[in-house]
């Protein structure tokens, strides 16, 4: 029984997240600013909240259909895929975020540090396209670069964290989100897992609303 009550309130969870992060997009994308500058921030932030909810989609809708629909191959084969869209789409998204960090922090960084955020993204995304990417080992490789561009990204923050009173603890949530994936990589098959991706989800949602009340 335990088993069921935890499966109910993960699809209401998921259910929850994707709505509350779909309302934040449509409200940054709306959102004017005062100046062009101010509104492009907000219109820049929607777009990346919203490569959020669609990458989750692709996997969280069919993990809730699939919670109605129970041993449904084609299902659970389409959850896979989900998985490795949504892989793709979150490095995009830690791109824009690291673009939309030196636009408000308005950074000197050297193009050097967006290269290197470039080719991490890179060679995230084409290990993810790899066929046997499912393979525990292959699934620590791909994820290595995405971890060093969520900590670059992370430290950005951190470093600028008193330039903008609203992203002051920024880097509090893309570091939780940090240490959620690397507990996934090496902790994948845990039963407490599920605890930890509901964390990530939070740290999400808390991240973009700072994005809301620039």
């Amino acid at each position: 029984m335990r088993k069921n009550h935890v499966s109910v309130f993960e699809i209401f969870f998921d259910i929850f997240y994707l709505s509350v992060i779909f309302s934040l997009s449509i409200n940054l994308l709306l959102k004017d600013g005062f100046g062009a500058s101010s509104s492009r921030i907000y219109h820049l932030a929607g777009f990346m909240s919203l490569i959020l909810f669609f990458g989750d989609s692709f996997h969280l809708f069919p993990r809730i259909l699939s919670f109605f629909k129970r041993e449904n191959l084609s299902i659970i084969d389409t959850i896979g895929i989900g998985k490795q869209l949504a892989s793709i789409t979150i490095t995009f998204f830690y791109v824009i975020l690291w673009h939309l960090g030196n636009i408000i922090f308005n950074t000197k960084i050297s193009f050097g540090f967006s290269f290197l955020i470039y080719l991490l993204a890179l060679i995230r995304i084409i290990l993810c396209l790899v066929p046997q990417n499912e393979n525990k080992l292959w699934f620590i490789y791909r994820n290595i670069p995405f971890l060093f561009l969520v900590l670059v990204v992370g430290i950005l923050f951190f470093v600028y964290r008193n330039k903008n009173i609203s992203l002051t603890y920024g880097w509090f949530a893309i570091f939780i989100s940090l240490i959620v994936y690397s507990v996934f990589i090496f902790r994948r098959k845990n039963k407490s897992i599920t605890i930890f991706i509901i964390l990530k989800s939070i740290s999400y949602i808390w991240l973009i609303s700072m994005f809301v009340n620039l």
